[in-house]
């Protein structure tokens, strides 16, 4: 019973289908389907081919934001750290001619360290 139940059911369906499409094309309804399909999948693809264009020039334009704020970033930190070099060899001339040591706790007539002495 079951089987004969399905083939009943596809069959209703098939003619159902079939009527309303008479019906349909009777009345004109289906006149063109197959330029207005065309028309809005072309209209589609544009709409599509616009925001993707629009994603790719946002995305150049953060991109080179990002650039430039690395080589911004990358000259900030060469100049402090050519400033931190200069202040070190400065504060080294100063620290060496006023304490009578070199840079790294030696006395200058010695070589040794005067904290062991």
């Amino acid at each position: 019973m079951g089987k004969k139940k399905v083939t009943l059911g596809i069959v209703a369906g098939v003619a159902a289908l079939a009527v309303v499409g008479i019906i349909l094309k009777r009345k004109g309804y289906l006149e063109n389907i197959g330029e207005k399909a065309d028309n809005f999948g072309g209209d589609l693809k544009d709409k599509l081919a616009k925001l993707k264009q629009g994603a790719q020039d946002k995305f150049d334009e953060l991109k080179q934001k990002g650039e430039d704020l690395a080589h911004s970033a990358h000259d900030k930190f060469d100049q402090a750290k050519d400033k931190m070099s200069q202040n070190n060899s400065t504060s080294e001339d100063i620290a060496g001619t006023s304490t009578g040591t070199t840079g790294a706790g030696k006395s200058k007539t010695t070589g040794t360290n005067p904290a062991t002495v």
